[in-house]
């Protein structure tokens, strides 16, 4: 790093800084990166990096579209001709896009916190992680969720094209996301071995309840009462109670095919003690023997709130009440529970954990032993997409509509032990610093292409001969060597 800029606040220089004070260190550390760097003559070049936790480049969609199809032919995009000024989280998004199709209006925010939102239509689960989070499909989320929900209908969008790396970004920001360090941790393990809480193993952990404890980060909570539905204390007010008597949640059916009558598992019986063996043969699709067999999920049954949330959930705001004007630091003191922390050895028992909206908090989690991580996050990480959701980690919904379908369909424990140990595997195969390298690697490569000006000396070409690929490949290999 040659020069950065920054406040004069040294404290705040620092806290600014780290971030990218890591990328680099991060950089700098890996073999043969910096020789890399200078071999391909990057030479020197300005980038900007945002310091904040939050994206700033919102792109209007007709100029992503335009400058997509320069790109295609090999023109360019007059920038003194932009598309009509327009505001709101939507321009972002394509024409007819639900988010296009969807007038609701924000709500009154007069009120108390909801649990959950919005509650029409069926219950579903996430099949694809990066189209969940997308507001452009789900327009819900740009009332309900912190990043978006603390500007109101939203901005207006970027009038030009302006690259800045971002440490997270949204569907709708057209920031370039980094590969941020600071939540890796170096794989010197197995766990397996070490003395607990690090090496306690998931028959071990004794609290089979979703753990979480956090601050209402997320958004500014002001008088206007906006944050009522923001992400984070919803989940609280869920956790808290807050809602109707009952809840609706699917089971597990299972059919008495010798003869046997339906039953629902949950009606007439202890609703945390399902009998669910992931044992038994559940596949015999003849039903011999007069054994019951699964059958998919039916309708929801309705299940008393007071009984089934805190046997399900141990989630709490901890500290104090933290972004808050005075008066509604009193009002949040008076509607939630604040509870200690946990450290590391209190949450080291609980099997299941939540994660909302936490930078690459879901890997970590990966990385920790016998810990199913549930999670949802509007900032989709450079591994997004190589998870696989209900085999790496279980997705939740921003509306948290199937929090409590999970939860309970987790009394299949060898089932959601299965999931951790394939999370785990995970992280220890593919999220290693090497890797966090390669992707940074690639990103600033092409950002210094892009911005030199001799793009086609740095522009990569396929020679048409694969013989003469190997060829001079061999030869420039033979040169280095006389060099060396």
């Amino acid at each position: 790093m040659l020069n950065f800029t920054l406040p004069a606040d040294e404290l705040v220089r620092l806290e600014l800084a780290a971030g990218g004070f890591q990328i680099i260190d991060m950089l700098r550390e890996a073999p043969g990166v910096e020789e890399a760097l200078t071999e391909v003559g990057l030479g020197e070049w300005r980038a900007v990096f945002s310091p904040h936790d939050n994206p700033n480049l919102v792109l209007d969609h007709e100029l992503r579209e335009m400058a997509l199809e320069a790109a295609r032919k090999g023109t360019y995009i007059d920038p003194l001709h932009s598309p009509p000024e327009k505001h709101g989280w939507r321009v972002a998004c394509p024409p007819f896009s639900p988010a296009w199709l969807d007038d609701t209006p924000f709500p009154d925010y007069e009120r108390e916190p909801r649990e959950g939102w919005p509650r029409d239509g069926p219950k579903t689960f996430i099949h694809d992680p990066l189209a969940a989070v997308d507001p452009c499909l789900h327009p819900a989320d740009l009332r309900t969720h912190g990043a978006y929900l603390a500007h109101g209908a939203g901005p207006g969008p970027q009038r030009t094209l302006v690259p800045q790396f971002s440490y997270s970004v949204t569907p709708l920001h057209a920031d370039i996301r980094v590969a941020l360090p600071i939540n890796w941790v170096p794989d010197d393990l197995p766990h397996e071995g070490r003395p607990p809480p690090l090496g306690l193993t998931w028959a071990e952990r004794v609290d089979a309840r979703l753990q979480w404890r956090g601050s209402n980060t997320g958004i500014w909570h002001a008088a206007d009462g906006r944050w009522r539905d923001a992400h984070r204390i919803r989940l609280a007010a869920l956790a808290a109670g807050v809602g109707s008597a009952n809840v609706g949640v699917r089971v597990g059916v299972r059919v008495g095919v010798g003869g046997g009558s339906v039953r629902r598992a949950g009606e007439g019986q202890d609703m945390l003690g399902f009998g669910f063996d992931d044992d038994e043969d559940w596949d015999d699709e003849e039903g011999e023997g007069g054994r019951e067999q699964r059958v998919p999920v039916g309708a929801p049954i309705s299940v008393p709130r007071a009984r089934l949330v805190p046997a399900l959930l141990d989630v709490a705001f901890a500290g104090r009440p933290l972004n808050c004007e005075g008066a509604q630091c009193a009002v949040l003191e008076g509607m939630f529970e604040w509870r200690k922390a946990h450290d590391l050895k209190t949450a080291a028992r609980y099997k299941y954990v939540l994660d909302v909206s936490g930078r690459e908090r879901v890997v970590e989690s990966l990385q920790a032993p016998d810990e199913l991580r549930l999670a949802y996050t509007t900032y989709p990480e450079w591994f997004t997409d190589r998870l696989a959701p209900w085999v790496h980690y279980v997705p939740i919904q921003n509306s948290y509509s199937d929090l409590l379908d999970a939860l309970v369909f987790r009394a299949h424990d060898k089932t959601a032990e299965r999931i951790t140990a394939a999370g785990r595997g995970w992280s220890r195969r593919f999220w290693r610093k090497e890797d966090m390298v390669a992707y940074m690697y690639r990103p600033l490569l092409e950002y210094a292409r892009v911005m030199s000006l001799d793009r086609d000396a740095m522009s990569f070409k396929m020679w048409p001969d694969e013989r003469k690929d190997v060829a001079r490949e061999q030869a420039l290999m033979a040169a280095k060597e006389e060099e060396e």
